[in-house]
């Protein structure tokens, strides 16, 4: 953790400086360092649980997972498992995804059928 650590200060110096600024309070100049938390260490931590967050967010294989899941006739209790597991989203959320997608293909649909029929 110590050498995952020097690595994200060298790395995101903003997101470091913003979490010890964060951190940072008067009655923790007066306190014996010994009694607390090594901060590089709950630091390193924050970070780590922020890019799961994003990863999580911002994974296509998940969305693609869940709808290959739902096209194929998984139930509901497989999904789950799959997004347990964090291979797939969730069967609510692959169910909103694919409402998005089919709204999304409408209204393309309409778009090049106004353009070729008028």
């Amino acid at each position: 953790m110590r050498g995952l650590g020097l690595k994200l200060q060298e790395l995101a110096p903003t997101l470091w400086g913003v979490l010890a600024a964060a951190s940072t309070t008067q009655s923790l100049t007066f306190e014996v360092p010994e009694m607390r938390r090594d901060r590089s260490l709950v630091f390193t931590t924050v970070c780590a649980m922020m890019s799961i967050l994003r990863s999580q967010k911002a994974n296509n294989f998940q969305a693609i997972i869940a709808l290959f899941l739902l096209g194929s006739g998984a139930s509901k209790r497989e999904i789950e498992v799959f997004a347990h597991a964090g291979i797939s989203l969730s069967y609510k959320l692959g169910m909103n995804y694919l409402d998005t997608l089919s709204h999304k293909g409408a209204l393309q649909f309409r778009a090049v059928w106004r353009v070729f029929m008028c």
